[in-house]
């Protein structure tokens, strides 16, 4: 199923930036029976967010974020993207459009699921999406995430650099995102353990349960892979703070 929504995004006028909407359609498509979201942001946006990474990565102050991590880097890092710019206005303007472009899909995807579900519908009207965190992951050869799930209610990858052996390879798992599920048999209790891969492409963005189990397989050539992580909680209204902490 697919779905159209508007996203803010950073538009180029004479020598300043200025926010407008840009339309973008949303897939959702069933891996295990389980709803994933999947789609791309404007290239503007990419390149912006790149540009932020780069200095992040090579920042003195950066906040390394690989010890509450699954990942195993050795060459590459995996560090906190920080909330907000107080140097760079622009830079600034870029992180709160991407943080709100996330919430507004994160609530889309939300929305969709519980469609068909009274029940569902009502529970989640008295609750407000809130990040907890993003993290950029910067990967290369022999770097990968080992099997795991994360914190909170909704995770997602966005991909920023992508080596070309990777995207154009589809029958080779190396860099590959993998989703690891279960499919009922016969017996019901009888079940089929299941790898789903992805190919990833700059400027996807995929959305799935933080439950979820996942992970990236390595690969040996020294492009780097580069990604932004995030987590998202479901908060009560009129509360300031996640109602569960990681």
């Amino acid at each position: 199923m697919n779905q159209k929504m508007n996203l803010q995004n950073n538009t180029e006028t004479g020598k300043s930036k200025r926010e407008t909407k840009k339309n973008i359609s949303l897939r959702y498509f069933p891996i295990f029976g389980i709803p994933i979201v999947k789609t791309a942001l404007p290239q503007n946006q990419i390149d912006e967010l790149n540009n932020i990474c780069d200095e992040v990565l090579n920042s003195p102050e950066k906040v390394d974020h690989s010890n509450k991590l699954a990942g195993v880097i050795k060459k590459g890092q995996q560090v906190l993207l920080p909330h907000k710019h107080n140097k760079d206005p622009e830079k600034d303007r870029t992180i709160k459009v991407f943080r709100k472009n996330i919430v507004k899909l994160c609530e889309a995807y939300i929305s969709q699921a519980v469609t068909a579900d009274e029940g569902s519908k009502e529970l989640w009207s008295k609750y407000k999406s809130k990040i907890i965190q993003t993290w950029i992951v910067s990967q290369y050869d022999n770097d990968y995430n080992p099997p795991h799930t994360h914190g909170g209610v909704l995770s997602g990858i966005l991909y920023l650099k992508v080596p070309k052996r990777i995207s154009e390879d589809l029958d080779c798992p190396d860099g590959k995102l993998s989703f690891q599920g279960w499919l009922p048999y016969k017996p019901e209790w009888l079940m089929f353990n299941q790898n789903h891969s992805i190919n990833p492409e700059i400027g996807t963005l995929y959305i799935f349960p933080a439950w979820l189990s996942h992970q990236v397989y390595p690969f040996d050539f020294n492009e780097e892979r580069r990604c932004i992580s995030f987590n998202l909680n479901a908060t009560p209204l009129g509360e300031s703070k996640p109602n569960v902490k990681y």
